[in-house]
């Protein structure tokens, strides 16, 4: 930098020593007392300009913002659903996954949990959607009964507002079970009972400050 500094100085100089030269001999005591006066004009804000370069290449870094992040002590991602999460018709015991967040962000007025079967065509198909969870809330428990604040289960497309688990269709392979949790800038929110697993989805895609999800799989 000092070297790019000096570099402008003697290039700043030539060009005004030729324009001295090109204006003749006249005013000659003026010339050199007015380019030492840009000299030091120049020096001083070469300095400047140095010492904000270094302060900013010297500067820590800003860490980056914590991505939202959703864990389940029940359901690992990219594993098979346990029986104690299963639908009873298919052999479970029907119990709602403990779930953890964290990474929330700023301005998060409630939490939108879902759980939705990706597999099914065309519009997926949900199992378990709750509205309106408190912004403090960070986790719900294994098999909960009593859900904090004002949040309350909608009917998804199982048809009821508990939590219904997996119970894929026999010969239809692999299914993928989807656990979102949505952070939401408005206190509450309202979606239709039995919607579109997939509108409901892209409804809440648009309008959530985040999201974070995990996915199990069950196989028939």
């Amino acid at each position: 930098m000092q070297e790019f500094g000096d570099s402008v100085n003697r290039t700043f100089q030539y060009a005004v020593r030729v324009g001295i030269h090109s204006e003749g001999r006249r005013n000659h005591a003026y010339y050199p007392d007015r380019l030492d006066r840009l000299n030091d004009a120049l020096g001083d804000s070469m300095n400047r300009m140095i010492v904000c370069v270094f302060m900013l290449l010297s500067a820590p870094p800003v860490p980056a913002m914590a991505a939202m992040s959703l864990t389940s002590n029940d359901i690992q991602p990219g594993t098979l659903i346990s029986r104690a999460q299963i639908y009873p018709r298919c052999g479970g015991g029907n119990i709602s996954p403990q779930l953890s967040w964290s990474g929330v962000p700023t301005g998060t007025k409630s939490f939108v949990p879902t759980m939705i079967d990706t597999s099914v065509k065309p519009s997926q198909w949900s199992h378990w959607i709750v509205v309106d969870l408190p912004p403090d809330a960070t986790s719900l428990a294994r098999g909960v009964k009593r859900l904090p604040g004002g949040a309350k289960a909608i009917p998804s497309n199982f048809g009821g507002t508990s939590y219904n688990g997996p119970w894929p269709p026999n010969g239809t392979g692999v299914h993928e079970y989807e656990l979102t949790i949505w952070a939401m800038s408005t206190p509450t929110i309202s979606f239709a009972a039995d919607m579109k697993a997939s509108a409901l989805r892209g409804a809440l895609a648009k309008i959530a400050l985040d999201h974070a999800s995990l996915t199990g799989f069950l196989k028939r």
